[in-house]
């Protein structure tokens, strides 16, 4: 029996930690150290630059990190958005305001079906 494949957030969070490790590592010892391609390497190190645009970004690059903002966001979801009933529109600029929008889904529409989901797992 094989093992799982890895998750895209799983595998790019293996290049942000080889990354931390030397910056100035080339693609293919990346690629050698994390098991991944030279191509996939260089696509997630590239998704890796475009979302760390502020200080804080490269925190949510490691897995506590991304554990807690599942955590933020579902709250936000939960605690604002069924429970006082605050907008999709209202989260989302909520969202970019305190620059996630780089890490989630932010768009109204994707917070709407995430809500959606939420409360009908709560009714099940």
């Amino acid at each position: 029996m094989g093992t799982m494949p890895l998750t895209i957030r799983e595998r790019s969070q293996k290049v942000a930690n080889c990354i931390k490790t030397n910056v100035r590592q080339t693609l293919k010892t990346i690629a050698e150290a994390t098991g991944l391609s030279p191509s996939s390497v260089y696509r997630h190190r590239q998704a890796i630059t475009r979302r760390n645009q502020y200080p804080e970004s490269s925190f949510w690059e490691t897995e506590v990190g991304y554990q807690w903002l599942v955590r933020l966001v579902f709250g936000l979801i939960y605690y604002f958005g069924i429970k006082q009933g605050v907008g999709a529109e209202s989260l989302s600029e909520f969202i970019r305001a305190i620059h996630l929008d780089t890490h989630v889904a932010s768009s109204a529409s994707a917070l709407r079906q995430l809500k959606h989901r939420v409360n009908q797992t709560l009714l099940d």
